[in-house]
């Protein structure tokens, strides 16, 4: 049962902002459309996962992705966290193409790449890691501590795994493999400890805690809040800015009318500068003289605030005003 959903990465939806509100001649688009391909392609990999997954899923089972904790000590984000009464399972998925090779006595991974070798982090290493924090962080909070068990799942059926034992690939595989080196780990752990309700106490603990990442992408590309250009894109030609007439945005290049544009560029302004925003904020960002034309637009959008009339700040929800293609 799918507790928590797999849904798109924040990093992945301030990119697209960002490069929507680049010039578009900015120098600094190749490197941003290079990482957002990165981050699009890791994605894709975790959602090509689930198809197998549905495979393992069972009614008794709670399945939660893109799970992001603190120990304390620093964040930890698992991919998938499934959650049987027996055991508790960590995937973490990769999406690398090319050729892999796993050297256990130097635990190190090698990827060699149209015949170029680099050197790349251990997922072995990283799933290990993330089990030692979760156990942790289950500890820390006095809840049942069941086997962790985990593994490193290569997303790309391309991708040629190699290793200087056999026995890593109980640990690394195929996408295709999981659900019989799952039934596999089933037999191992025949002790039924949790009960639905305790899961579910569990899930809820772990939803409740868990924390959304928001990279300053800003400061990683040395981009200045004013190279984020202003105004209301049109939803049909992308053109900057959209004019205001009679409670309607129209767009002067295609003459497209909306009723609604600002709640995307809106959308933008919480993932690239901030999720809290007052009426003079509004309307600087929008690009609109009235006052009262920005609080009938954030009345509308029925946002949280804070504060009295002059001093009123309201609360942008971050990420779910935006449409992304993988």
């Amino acid at each position: 049962m799918i507790r928590k959903k797999r849904t798109i990465p924040p990093e992945i939806l301030i990119l697209e902002a960002l490069l929507r509100r680049l010039r578009s001649n900015h120098p600094k688009i190749p490197q941003i459309q290079a990482e957002l391909a990165k981050r699009k392609k890791g994605y894709r990999g975790e959602l090509s996962v689930n198809y197998y997954l549905d495979l393992i899923d069972k009614l008794e089972f709670l399945i939660l992705h893109d799970i992001r904790l603190s120990d304390s000590k620093s964040y930890f984000q698992i991919d998938t966290l499934i959650l049987t009464p027996h055991f508790f399972l960590i995937l973490e998925i990769k999406n690398i193409a090319g050729i892999l090779f796993f050297e256990n006595d130097s635990n190190q991974m090698i990827r060699t790449l149209n015949n170029v070798e680099e050197g790349m982090e251990n997922p072995i290493l990283q799933a290990r890691r993330h089990t030692r924090q979760l156990k942790s962080w289950l500890i820390q909070r006095k809840l049942p501590l069941l086997p962790i068990e985990y593994l490193v799942i290569i997303s790309d059926p391309k991708t040629i795994i190699k290793a200087s034992r056999t026995s890593i690939f109980t640990k690394v595989m195929h996408s295709t493999n999981l659900p019989f080196i799952f039934e596999k780990i089933e037999k191992t752990h025949t002790k039924e400890t949790l009960t639905m309700k305790e899961m579910r106490k569990i899930a809820g603990t772990i939803e409740k805690h868990h924390t959304l990442k928001k990279p300053d992408y800003l400061k990683k590309f040395s981009l200045l809040q004013s190279d984020i250009q202003k105004g209301v894109l049109c939803p049909k030609c992308l053109a900057l800015p959209m004019g205001r007439k009679k409670g309607f945005w129209y767009c002067p290049k295609c003459q497209t009318n909306s009723g609604d544009a600002h709640i995307e560029a809106l959308g933008d302004y919480a993932k690239l500068i901030n999720s809290m925003i007052t009426n003079q904020q509004v309307r600087e960002f929008l690009q609109i003289p009235s006052s009262k034309v920005a609080r009938n637009i954030l009345e509308s959008m029925k946002l949280s605030s804070t504060g009295t009339t002059k001093s009123r700040t309201y609360h942008l929800p971050q990420y779910q005003y935006l449409h992304t293609t993988t």
